[in-house]
């Protein structure tokens, strides 16, 4: 269904192509697991918990 009404934003890819995005999100996955690796090796133990949004107050 159509509304009519125009966003006043759009979505781009990130670095400018399809490709690009792919790249990026490649080398953030890459940066994320070995940050995973470098906590699991400190705390002695597996990784239990992922990325949590947290709250906060202003």
């Amino acid at each position: 269904m159509t509304t009519g009404i125009r966003a006043s934003w759009r979505e781009t890819y990130l670095g400018g192509s399809p490709e690009a995005e792919r790249r990026e999100f490649e080398r953030m996955a890459v940066k994320i697991m070995q940050t995973q690796a470098k906590n699991r090796k400190a705390a002695g133990g597996p990784v239990v918990a992922g990325f949590q949004a947290k709250v906060t107050t202003c």
